[in-house]
């Protein structure tokens, strides 16, 4: 957040907190300044959604661990099982798909051993380094960046470029470059 947000952000978190209570809660200055230290490397918007969500699945008023913990899973990233499911398409050299940095970086760490035909430890190291990847990229705040792998069968790479923008993982105008070299 940019000190700017200061104030959008001080209505939203009384907001929260009021919601929690019997009555208007308006933090002190100190109390303020430790959600805002907490929550300060993440976007003002995605703060604000945080605090709808946590409304609309909270029991308990939140503490700044629970918004975090919200802004880090509901980073559009899937979790390792999907991604290993989505990436084992990258096998079909035809196939034009969709994936996440972490997981491109990951099939690149398995690939090698599943040519060696262990698909149980090709799984295993897939899992372990997306993991990690993911977890490097959710500390640092990095947002998920979603990018196609362009197959070689064209009549299949339509179909997969459509759905990826229809999903909203890629924007209408790289959906747009991608379909034109067709």
């Amino acid at each position: 957040m940019k000190k700017s947000d200061g104030k959008e952000f001080g209505e939203e978190l009384n907001s929260l907190l009021s919601f929690y209570s019997n009555e208007k809660v308006m933090l002190s200055g100190p109390d303020k300044r430790k959600w805002w230290n907490a929550l300060a490397k993440f976007d003002i918007a995605d703060v604000a959604k945080a605090f709808d969500l946590y409304t609309a699945s909270g029991r308990f008023k939140p503490k700044p661990v629970d918004i975090i913990d919200l802004l880090l899973k509901s980073d559009n990233r899937p979790e390792s099982e999907e991604a290993w499911a989505l990436s084992m398409r990258a096998q079909d050299e035809g196939e034009t798909i969709t994936w996440t940095q972490e997981m491109a970086e990951a099939w690149n760490v398995c690939l090698p051993i599943m040519q060696n035909g262990d698909n149980v430890g090709a799984r295993m190291a897939f899992k372990q380094h997306y993991e990690r990847l993911v977890g490097d990229s959710r500390s640092m705040v990095i947002k998920v960046v979603w990018s196609l792998s362009v197959g070689n069968d064209k009549s299949r790479r339509s179909d997969a470029i459509k759905q990826a923008e229809d999903q909203g993982l890629i924007s209408h105008d790289k959906a747009s470059v991608f379909l034109i070299e067709d």
